[in-house]
């Protein structure tokens, strides 16, 4: 597998945990494309810092997505991976990273169905983050991703004031 340096990133799921991974990617320099159900211009993290907003728009017809790219971040729950199944198929190639960011022990059976042959990257989500009624989420504390030690989960490295640690 050959990924740049600077791999293109897609977030599908731009809740609470998917706009925490969005705006760390973006305070990075490394804007992912937004896909999810809802339409947004953008997203806002709040945070003991300040805010973040990440430009958008967020994507709500997989058609859009112009294609496949190198790493993508699922950010829905394990009951909506189905229903995630389009968007899965519009920007995964068979060398695609898949990192799957829901707590559990079946993410990389509950996917694979999904994403034939593209490495999947399960992960431990600790975030305490949370929707607002406006749409932002808050987050009240450090966000940590961690990620096995595996070849594929180098390419999940989120830089910034949240970490991935690899374990």
């Amino acid at each position: 597998m050959t990924i740049s340096t600077y791999p293109t990133v897609a977030i599908v799921g731009p809740g609470a945990i998917g706009t925490t991974i969005a705006a760390a990617l973006h305070e990075a320099g490394r804007t992912p494309m937004l896909c999810g159900r809802t339409p947004r211009e953008s997203l806002e993290l709040h945070d003991a810092g300040g805010v973040v907003v990440v430009p958008g728009p967020v994507l709500i017809d997989p058609a859009r997505a112009g294609g496949a790219v190198d790493l993508v971040f699922l950010a829905v729950k394990s009951t909506q991976v189905e229903a995630a199944a389009a968007w899965l198929a519009a920007l995964c190639r068979a060398d695609t990273i898949v990192c799957v960011l829901q707590n559990g022990v079946e993410q990389q059976s509950t996917v694979a169905p999904f994403v034939p042959g593209c490495p999947i990257v399960p992960s431990v989500v600790w975030f305490p983050a949370q929707v607002q009624p406006d749409g932002a989420v808050w987050l009240r504390g450090k966000a940590r991703l961690t990620v096995p030690d595996v070849p594929a989960a180098g390419v999940v490295l989120v830089i910034g004031p949240h970490e991935v640690v690899q374990g």
